[in-house]
């Protein structure tokens, strides 16, 4: 009952999972999540080693990942972390690994679930793009701002130097004409005619 259990929910699972032979890396079983999500048939697939499924430059990771597996402890839940996949179409994964060292048809084997992160990830990067482009902006508008604030403060006193340079020049003269006024408004310099007044 429990082996039924356990191969239900692997053949149901709606996450990729397989079993993989330990020595030959070559896929012993995939559910049809697996199937659905990558591409290939099962039958390719049990053709194929877990290594095909790899871009070319994860390879030696992925050698070093199964060889510290195999030193591990059986049943130990492996949490592999993110790699990359490659569906059957060349089109690149990033996947959430999670294993554990299991025993298949006699064979050392390792049982992994696959969790499709790439949304999520094209998801964060787009968002930190989005980030890193709002920090660039704020940047370039607060050095326009700061452009602006000094040709600002520049005009400004530019304004008060020339208020102050006219203010002394306009009131220079005022002044003589203000006081020749109030002489001759007082009488001072005498009587004046209806003409003058």
């Amino acid at each position: 009952q429990r082996e039924r259990m356990y191969r239900e929910l692997f053949d149901q699972n709606p996450n990729p999972m397989w079993f993989y032979d330990l020595e030959t890396l070559a896929f012993l079983r995939v559910n049809d999540a697996a199937v659905r999500r990558y591409g290939y048939s099962r039958d390719e697939f049990l053709r194929m080693t877990i290594a095909d499924i790899r871009p070319p430059e994860d390879v030696d990771r992925l050698m070093d990942n199964i060889a510290a597996t195999r030193a591990g402890t059986p049943g130990v839940v492996d949490r592999a972390g993110l790699w990359r996949h490659r569906t059957k179409d060349g089109a690149l994964l990033w996947v959430d690994i999670t294993s554990h060292v299991s025993e298949f048809e006699g064979r050392l084997a390792e049982v992994v679930l696959v969790r499709d992160v790439t949304e999520a990830r094209e998801a964060r990067e787009s968002l930190l793009r989005y980030q890193q482009d709002l920090e660039r902006l704020v940047s370039e508008r607060t050095a326009q701002l700061e452009r602006a604030n000094e040709e600002l403060r520049a005009a400004t006193e530019a304004k008060s130097a020339f208020l102050a340079t006219m203010s002394h020049e306009l009131r220079t003269p005022l002044n003589g004409i203000i006081g020749f006024s109030a002489i001759l408004r007082d009488g001072m310099a005498g009587p004046l005619s209806e003409e003058q007044e």
